[in-house]
């Protein structure tokens, strides 16, 4: 559960729908250009794609051609030392260093035929560098909403929007969403590797789980932007 739900939580949803789901794939992973986006197209759903730097832009501007939203995700993902992964730390980053990094991001957006808003969403769910210096006022000058990696953050504020990862069974990716139904919210859902890559979603799972969730009437599937500018425009 968010730890801080609003009154957008419970804004009224397109068409008569009882709440709003968006999916997001981070990590611009081979594996979301096939199998995921298959299945997603395959379901007749848009989702949200949050890319660090790209080898090929052909494929990420089809996706964008077939009406996925690309969003920034940094160009090169730092991560905190503690994180373990294979990229610069964070903590040897300035906003100097930082602001290079979206401003590729935005760069490379638009390269692939995004056109702004543009979403962000925070490597590692991480919002600092150096020594915890805040880099959020850099994200709030080029992009319109930003994504956490964690369940916690507030509707309220649409650049600490909340997200659930890690949810890896097909009952419970259907539990969530029925929890969303339930409490008449916005569930961001994150998904990296489908079928291969690393934290993977197994293939079979994922594909059951989107084509189940285009057949919910009463859910609102939408990319992250698209939703985070309709809570935005009811302020």
């Amino acid at each position: 559960m968010v730890g801080s739900q609003s009154a957008a939580t419970k804004a009224a949803w397109p068409g008569g729908a009882r709440a709003a789901v968006s999916l997001t794939y981070d990590d611009s992973m081979d594996s979301q250009l096939a199998p995921a986006a298959g299945h997603l197209d395959k379901a007749g759903l848009r989702a949200t794609f949050f890319l660090n730097e790209v080898k090929d832009d052909g494929p990420w501007r089809t996706l964008r051609q077939h009406g996925h939203e690309l969003g920034g995700h940094t160009l090169h993902h730092p991560c905190p030392r503690s994180f373990e992964v294979p990229t610069t730390p964070s903590e040897e980053l300035d906003l100097v260093k930082m602001a290079l990094e979206l401003d590729g991001d935005v760069a490379q957006l638009k390269r692939l035929g995004q056109a702004p808003p543009f979403s962000f969403a925070y490597p590692c769910g991480v919002t600092w560098v150096g020594a915890q210096e805040s880099y959020v006022d850099l994200v709030k000058e080029r992009f319109s909403a930003a994504r956490l990696a964690a369940d916690t953050g507030t509707h309220a504020e649409p650049y600490m929007i909340p997200a659930q990862f890690g949810l890896l069974t097909l009952s419970e990716l259907d539990l969530a969403v029925q929890r969303a139904v339930d409490d008449g919210r916005w569930l961001v859902l994150g998904f990296h590797g489908i079928g291969g890559g690393w934290l993977v979603t197994d293939a079979a799972i994922h594909e059951q789980f989107v084509m189940g969730l285009a057949a919910r009437s009463e859910v609102w599937v939408a990319p992250f932007g698209t939703v985070a500018q309709h809570l935005a425009s009811r302020q």
